[in-house]
């Protein structure tokens, strides 16, 4: 039901309109008859209180004036008008069906009315009691939005309907009263690729023309989907706010004859003039639909993920805790307190010494000068060392500007529920280079890595199921959800996907893997990572990853010129990102390197594992011809025949692919693969990433506004990525991406432990006012400040959302829709499940 609306007073054929068309803050409301300018259009947006909507006026883009009771009185005939947002009960609506009807009721108790019986143009909006008649709205769509609706045809307080509740192929339709049934709801599900719908009765069936006919006078009836024309309708809005169902045929959905009557039929006939084919499409009001928001891309575990020297620290009391991480535990353990869970990381972060035998000089400056870069609490030696002192005080990490120390402690995960989050994916991640040049410990293949994090998630999860619970089916998370808990669900994000690299996999292979990992309880897949794998091509964006595909495949980035002018990413020939501080690292002191290699004293470089990292970073001549490939840079491999087929297994399988990391020509294969699955295809996933444009061209890790139209019409979702992001550029790139997947929800996709830094805060914020009602988070002796900080951790996610909500501009908006994608992903993972059986074998 959230969406852009007119909003018709149903006494009157009037609708709710901005006086004078006045952008200004108190501006009063009236009613008029439909001129369908911004001022009479409606944003409903859900509001983080469940129950609750904003009502947004989009009379002019960047004004962001909302439905607003005047001074908060709670008098009757209090003034209605237009002010700016404060997130206060007087701009807090319930939208309620009444018996066919609306009644829109403030958060103060009174309801939205006109003044007066007149019911002419003028008339003033006030507040009330809810007084028959004076109360009753209807909200028509000013786009339409793909979802369930009742269909009301234009003659009188009709339905369409499916007669005697049938539900077999050839059931004809007729019109009745409204009753609320399933023979009167109607999914309006787009046809990938064209302007045009399918209409699904909740009977089971399609709204389809009898034998294709063209004859006017045809009878329309349900029956078993057939993707023809028959069944494709366009939705054709009329000056009056109606629509016009357009059959593919050339027909119109008409009820015959114009008769009015309980049981009269419904037919085809030419044009769109009469009232007999006019239609009103009025969205469900659900009390059902989950409230709350939804992260695609979180790594909980990672810890344990890159031979478990990467990420430092622990989820919870009761995790795994590495070998050599915790004062040089010489084996692994289990956490029995905070302090050994969150202390200081100097055995996991800083280099060797008498105090620290477990210290590593090369991972060390692995760590903090390739992928730690930005970490404000660095001591400045040769290795790039940083403040190591953790818990209880916390002075240095977790920091927004750090993505190697734990970033997703239990009770920070527990604050950012309280915040609202209602679905999590949590993923198993990993990188064997990474783990093999940072001198990690096993298990470092992709496939035994994934499955330690997998078992330690669940594990974790069942520590804490007084508010989380792992959903392995869309009913599983309704049910979660609905129950106030976090719905997690498990996937994977490996760059070898089975440890398929070092073999030669045939598809029973692949889908015994498949079953495997779905028997663990995986329900989200990335088929392709950051290198090449025997399902296809990887997306190609930092010359770092080319290092890891020529570890995992013997061989660089295959490149090849982009077709797509926003692709301006060039990949480098010889960016040997390590050398400088490999050779600064190369003389620093240290006394276990005296090996049988010449040294005139004992130093790194003398060492047998420093030298075989060197060689592996070494720059490969076979990119030499990157140089001579003009234009933006993508990867020449798209899905393997192989790949195809387990694409279309995973399908099958209901399971949540997500095309993130897929390069071009993989990810748009996998697209067309999901179009071929009828009806209406198969929906997919892009977990964190964002739209790139003519203005913010980018590399193929991001997507093509083309590429998420496509996306949005199979039904799939995006979670908007927001690695190091602004409030401020948070709204824009979600606007993008909402307008983009053509006004579909999307969720976020916070990559939170996955290298990448969280959310950045408002520059300047008043802390004070700011946490005015709103309590820190705090943990141990440490009190973190947001406006200070920016999101140093999980659970500040809700401060970096309240921040969102407050800008100007539409903040409200888009958190509004995010706090419906939890709805949003529980449908697209119901619609996977539904296509799973229509799937390739």
């Amino acid at each position: 039901m959230p969406g852009r609306y007119f909003i018709r007073y149903e006494a009157a054929p009037r609708y709710l309109d901005v006086s004078g068309d006045n952008p200004n803050a108190g501006t009063p409301l009236q009613i008029w008859q439909r001129v369908g300018g911004p001022n009479q259009e409606w944003e409903i947006i859900k509001s983080p209180e469940d129950g609750y909507y904003y009502i947004r006026s989009n009379i002019r883009p960047g004004v962001d004036r909302y439905l607003d009771v005047r001074w908060g009185d709670t008098a009757p005939g209090t003034p209605v008008h237009i002010w700016d947002f404060n997130g206060g009960d007087a701009q807090k609506w319930r939208i309620l069906d009444d018996n066919g009807t609306l009644v829109l009721q403030s958060r103060l108790g009174t309801y939205l009315q006109v003044e007066s019986d007149l019911n002419a143009d003028g008339v003033q909006v006030v507040t009330g009691p809810d007084t028959a008649g004076r109360t009753a709205w209807r909200l028509e769509p000013v786009k339409v939005i793909p979802g369930t609706y009742y269909i009301k045809t234009g003659l009188a307080s009709r339905y369409l309907d499916v007669y005697e509740l049938g539900s077999a192929a050839g059931t004809p339709l007729q019109i009745w009263d409204k009753v609320g049934g399933p023979n009167q709801k109607w999914e309006i599900i787009p046809v990938p690729g064209e302007d045009s719908f399918f209409i699904k009765s909740e009977m089971g069936r399609y709204l389809d023309v009898e034998w294709g006919s063209t004859a006017p006078g045809t009878p329309v009836h349900i029956w078993d989907f057939n993707g023809g024309n028959a069944q494709k309708w366009g939705i054709e809005t009329q000056p009056d706010g109606t629509v016009a169902l357009k059959s593919k045929l050339g027909t119109y959905l008409d009820v015959v004859s114009a008769r009015t009557g309980n049981g009269t039929r419904v037919a085809t006939a030419q044009g769109a003039a009469e009232p007999s084919r006019r239609w009103s499409l009025e969205p469900i009001v659900s009390p059902e639909q989950l409230h709350g928001w939804a992260d695609l891309h979180t790594h909980p575990m990672s810890h344990l993920g890159f031979g478990k020297k990467l990420m430092h620290g622990v989820p919870d009391v009761g995790s795994l805790i590495p070998a050599g991480t915790r004062g040089c535990n010489p084996t692994d353990m289990r956490a029995t307190t905070i302090e050994e869970a969150l202390g200081h990381c100097n055995s996991t972060h800083g280099g060797w010494g008498t105090d620290n035998g477990c210290g590593d000089y090369i991972r060390a400056a692995i760590l903090s000068h390739g992928l730690d870069t930005r970490f404000v609490h660095k001591t400045g030696n040769v290795h790039g060392d940083h403040e190591h002192e953790g818990y209880p005080n916390l002075p240095f990490w977790p920091h927004q500007t750090s993505v190697i120390h734990q970033q997703m402690w239990w009770s920070w995960i527990e604050r950012a529920y309280q915040g609202g989050l209602r679905v999590m994916v949590s993923l198993a991640v990993n990188n064997e280079l990474l783990g093999t040049i940072i001198n990690g410990d096993p298990p470092r293949d992709d496939r035994a890595s994934a499955d330690l994090q997998i078992d330690e998630m669940r594990a974790f999860v069942g520590r804490h199921s007084d508010f989380m619970e792992i959903a392995f089916s869309a009913a599983d998370l309704r049910r979660i959800v609905s129950d106030g808990k976090l719905a997690v669900i498990l996937g994977v994000e490996v760059d070898n996907l089975g440890n398929f690299n070092t073999s030669n996999p045939s598809l029973d292979d692949v889908r015994a893997e498949l079953r495997r990992l779905h028997n663990k309880g995986v329900r989200y897949v990335f088929p392709i990572h950051v290198v090449d794998n025997k399902l296809g091509g990887a997306a190609v964006y930092e010359d770092m990853f080319n290092y890891a595909n020529k570890f995992s495949t013997g061989a660089p980035y295959t490149i090849a010129s982009a077709s797509d002018p926003t692709i301006t990413l060039r990949m480098s020939s010889a960016d040997w990102w390590m050398k400088p501080i490999l050779d600064g690292v190369s003389l620093i002191p240290y006394p276990p390197a005296f090996h049988l290699f010449e040294c005139p004293f004992p130093v790194i470089g003398c060492w047998d594992q420093f030298r075989r990292i060197n060689d592996l970073l070494q720059p490969d001549p076979r990119t030499a011809v990157y140089d001579s490939i003009p234009g933006g840079h993508v990867n020449a491999r798209g899905l393997t025949p192989l790949g195809e087929l387990a694409v279309a297994e995973m399908m099958r399988m209901g399971m949540l692919i997500d095309l993130d990391h897929m390069s071009e020509r993989s990810m748009v294969r996998t697209i067309e693969i999901a179009e071929a699955i009828s009806p209406g295809g198969y929906p997919l996933m892009m977990g964190h990433t964002g739209i790139r444009t003519a203005e913010e061209p980018g590399s193929e890790r991001s997507v093509s506004a083309a590429v998420a139209a496509r996306v949005g019409r199979l039904g799939g979702m995006m979670g908007v990525g927001s690695a190091d992001i602004s409030p401020a550029e948070f709204i824009k790139s979600y606007n993008r991406a909402f307008e983009a997947m053509g006004g579909r929800v999307a969720g976020i996709g916070t990559d939170a432990n996955g290298l990448e830094p969280l959310p950045r805060a408002t520059p300047n914020l008043d802390p004070g006012e700011f946490y005015s009602g709103f309590g820190k988070s705090r943990t141990g002796n440490r009190e973190w400040d947001y406006t200070a900080e920016g999101t140093a951790h999980y659970g500040l996610m809700w401060d970096f959302l309240r921040d969102v909500e407050r800008q100007p501009g539409g903040g409200a908006a888009v958190v509004g829709n995010l706090y419906r994608s939890a709805e949003a992903f529980a449908q697209t993972w119901e619609r996977a499940e539904q296509r799973a059986a229509s799937a390739l074998p």
